[in-house]
């Protein structure tokens, strides 16, 4: 039985299990993205499938999205569960400085460096997951607007700054037309959700850079929070559905919040006195 025949199967079984029609669309959605990425045939190729988000740096929460979908397909083929992972809420979200920046992108070179480039600034510059790089068309361009498809296949536009589009306009100066709509090709065609997920990371590997994707992601929500974006915006851009996930993602850590207070506290004192 192919993957979508079971895919069917298992809406069918939540719809007789009466589970929720928000649980049916996260579950089922889940799932596509799950076997777009990865053939399942067994619960090992979900592990297999859980270790790479982890190695992406998927942090607790979202492996905890994950694994309550995967648990009821789990459940659905019979298969053994698997364990939820810890959430902290003082977890300290790892950021890329602006040191460990200039290292990737001067470590680019050639052809393939211009492709990896454009996905370093899309990811850097727009704040995308991968998987919204590796969908992104033609169709997807607007000017300085992105038309992004996300999770669960929900659309969301996000602004398209100059330093992507110039990265972007120099890679597709050089692309492989082997594919008449996706951005990112290869010689036999669309690139591979797993190669355009490996390639950026190993590339800051040999420049000595600790990096995964998710840290890129991190530090482009933490910038805009820093800025003075509201967090209802830049859950908005992130495309996240709820902006209790943009808390966890990009927050400023404790000692910096205090050192923040201290600032604002400092200069309230010194307008008190100057009123008196």
């Amino acid at each position: 039985m192919k993957c979508p025949e079971y895919l069917q199967a298992f809406e069918d079984w939540l719809l007789d299990h009466n589970r929720a029609e928000k649980t049916i669309r996260n579950a089922t959605g889940d799932m596509v993205r799950v076997m777009k990425t990865r053939k399942i045939g067994s619960r090992g190729d979900l592990l297999l499938w859980l270790r790479d988000r982890r190695r992406d740096g998927a942090l607790n929460v979202t492996m905890n999205h994950y694994i309550r979908s995967i648990n009821l397909y789990c459940e659905f083929r019979g298969w053994e569960k698997f364990p939820y992972a810890p959430e902290r809420k003082d977890l300290k979200v790892k950021l890329v400085s602006d040191e460990e920046r200039e290292k990737i992108f001067a470590s680019f070179s050639g052809y393939t460096g211009k492709r990896d480039r454009a996905i370093a600034a899309l990811i850097f510059a727009c704040g995308l997951r991968i998987g919204e790089v590796w969908n992104l068309t033609f169709s997807s361009l607007d000017g300085d607007i992105l038309h992004v498809i996300g999770k669960g296949q929900k659309k969301r536009d996000v602004y398209f700054p100059p330093e992507a589009r110039a990265a972007l306009k120099d890679y597709l100066s050089v692309r492989l037309p082997t594919d008449p709509n996706y951005l990112f090709t290869v010689q036999n065609g669309r690139m591979k959700y797993d190669y355009i997920r490996q390639r950026v990371p190993r590339i800051a590997g040999k420049a000595g850079v600790k990096f995964n994707n998710h840290k890129a992601r991190h530090t482009f929500a933490t910038g805009l929070l820093r800025d003075g974006v509201s967090i209802y915006s830049v859950s908005k851009l992130l495309g996240h559905a709820d902006v209790s996930t943009t808390a966890v993602y990009a927050h400023l850590d404790q000692s910096e919040a205090i050192e923040e207070e201290k600032r604002k506290s400092k200069r309230r004192f010194f307008l008190m006195e100057a009123e008196i």
